[in-house]
C-alpha cells in the first residue's frame, strides 16, 4: 500500500515538470524589447583653426545621447593634399592652403566639421621686417617667408634702422640669443619665450614698457632712448653691460646692491645713463653688527643697553654677512636714521669715504631709561629697525 502512494506522487511530479517549463518560456517571450537608442547629433570641439605645416592636433567628437547604441565615427579629409586625419580624430598639417574635416556619425549619419587653414611660413604684421628677415641668412630656404622651423633655428637678428614698427612674432624665435633692433618705431617686445638670451640692443625706439624678468641668461642691455618709466633688472644675475638712461621721462631702474657695486658701476658715467632713479632694497638680508651686541641683530630683534655706557656704535652687514658698502659715497647717505623716542636714545650716521668703498657707521646715545625702536629707511619703501631697551 505504501509504495503505490508513492510512485503515484512521483509521477504527477515528472508529469507537472514540461508545464513549468513552457510557463517560463512563455514569460520570456512576452517581456518588452529594450529600445534603439540612435545617435541625435555629433559635435567637434574645434571649428576653425589654423596651423603649420608639419604640425598636429587631435579633434574630439562628442555624439548626443551619451547612451547612443552606436558611438562609432568616421573621419575624412576634404583635401589630404592639405590635410590629413586618423581614424582617431589626429589631424597634421600638410601643405599650405585651407579644407575640412568631416565626422561622421555611423548610428545616424549626422556630420559636423572643422576648417583647418594651413600655414607654411609666419604671418608677419609689419611688411618690413618680413623684407628684412626673408633677405637675411635665417631664411635657409631661400623662399618669400619664414617657417616656424627657420625661426626655431635663429640665434642672432639683426634687424637695425629698418622702419619696423612692431615684432609681434619673436615668440616664434624661441632660441635666440643676440637681437639687435636699434632705431626703429617699436612699441614693444615680447621676450618672455627668450630663455637663451643673451645680449638684447634695442635702443632708440618707443619702448614704454620692457620685461626682462625672463631672461636669465642675459649678460647686456643697451635700451637707452625709449620710453620707459620703469626697468627691473634685479633677476638678471648675469647682466655685465647696462645702457638704459636718456629716456623720455625719468626712469626708475630697480637693482640688487650687487649690481650696483658692478654693473652700474661700469656704466654710470656713461653720457646714455642720466636721469636714472636707482631703487635699492638696502635691507635685504641685513643685519647690524656691533661689539657692544652679543650676536649680530636681524630686522625686529631686541637689544638692552646699560645707560651709563652712554653710547654704542653699530654698522650694517648685506645679506651675505659683509659689511655694507657701495663705491658711490652718496649712497648710505639716502639711508634716514630715526629713534622712535628720542627722550631714550638718539641716532647719528658717521660716513666712511674710500677711493673704492664707501661705508657708514652709526652712533646710538643713551639719554634716559626707557624702550625706543632705531629705524633707517630707504626711500619711504625699504626699512630696517630694532627694539631697544635702555636700562
Amino acid at each position: 500500500m505504501e509504495r503505490s502512494i508513492l510512485f503515484k506522487s512521483m509521477v504527477v511530479a515528472t508529469l507537472a515538470l514540461p508545464t513549468m517549463m513552457g510557463s517560463c518560456k512563455k514569460d520570456k517571450a512576452d517581456a518588452p524589447a529594450r529600445p534603439v537608442v540612435k545617435v541625435e547629433s555629433v559635435t567637434l570641439d574645434i571649428h576653425d583653426t589654423t596651423v603649420f605645416a608639419g604640425e598636429k592636433f587631435t579633434l574630439t567628437a562628442t555624439l548626443l545621447p551619451v547612451d547612443a547604441d552606436t558611438q562609432d565615427v568616421e573621419w575624412e579629409s576634404l583635401n589630404e593634399d592639405i590635410a590629413s586625419v586618423t581614424t582617431s580624430g589626429s589631424v597634421i598639417g600638410t601643405d599650405a592652403g585651407s579644407t575640412y574635416i568631416v565626422v561622421t556619425s555611423l548610428g545616424g549619419n549626422h556630420k559636423d566639421s572643422c576648417k583647418v587653414t594651413v600655414l607654411k611660413n609666419i604671418e608677419f604684421k609689419d611688411a618690413n621686417l618680413l623684407a628684412t628677415l626673408v633677405k637675411s641668412s635665417i631664411n635657409a630656404d631661400g623662399d618669400d617667408g619664414i617657417s616656424p622651423v627657420e625661426a626655431k633655428n635663429a640665434k642672432t637678428i639683426d634687424i637695425s634702422g629698418k622702419k619696423i614698427a612692431s615684432f609681434d612674432e619673436l615668440s616664434y624665435f624661441v632660441n635666440l640669443e643676440e637681437l639687435t633692433c636699434s632705431n626703429n618705431q617699436i612699441s614693444s617686445l615680447d621676450l618672455s619665450k627668450l630663455a637663451n638670451l643673451k645680449s638684447l640692443i634695442c635702443d632708440n625706439n618707443k619702448l614704454s614698457k620692457l620685461d626682462i624678468s625672463k631672461n636669465s641668461e642675459l649678460t647686456s642691455l643697451i635700451c637707452n632712448k625709449n620710453q620707459l618709466d620703469t626697468l627691473d633688472i634685479r633677476e638678471n644675475k648675469k647682466l655685465e653691460d647696462l645702457f638704459c638712461g636718456n629716456q623720455a621721462n625719468a626712469l626708475k631702474l630697480e637693482l640688487t646692491i650687487d649690481q650696483f657695486n658692478t654693473v652700474w658701476k661700469e656704466n654710470g658715467t656713461d653720457a646714455d645713463n642720466k636721469n636714472v632713479e636707482m631703487v635699492m632694497n638696502f635691507f635685504e638680508g641685513a643685519a647690524f653688527q656691533s661689539s657692544s651686541f652679543e650676536k649680530d641683530l636681524k630686522d625686529g630683534d631686541s637689544f638692552s643697553f646699560n645707560a651709563k655706557k652712554k653710547q654704542f656704535n653699530f654698522r650694517l652687514l648685506d645679506s651675505e654677512g659683509n659689511e655694507l658698502s657701495f663705491y658711490d659715497n652718496t649712497v648710505l647717505r639716502q639711508i634716514v636714521w630715526t629713534s622712535s623716542d628720542e627722550s631714550v636714545a638718539t641716532v647719528s650716521a658717521d660716513f666712511e669715504d674710500g677711493e673704492e668703498s664707501n661705508t657708514a657707521q652709526m652712533t646710538v646715545k643713551a639719554i634716559a631709561k626707557g624702550n625706543t625702536v632705531i629705524k633707517g629707511t630707504v626711500n619711504d619703501e625699504y626699512t630696517i629697525s630694532f627694539n631697544l631697551e635702555v636700562k
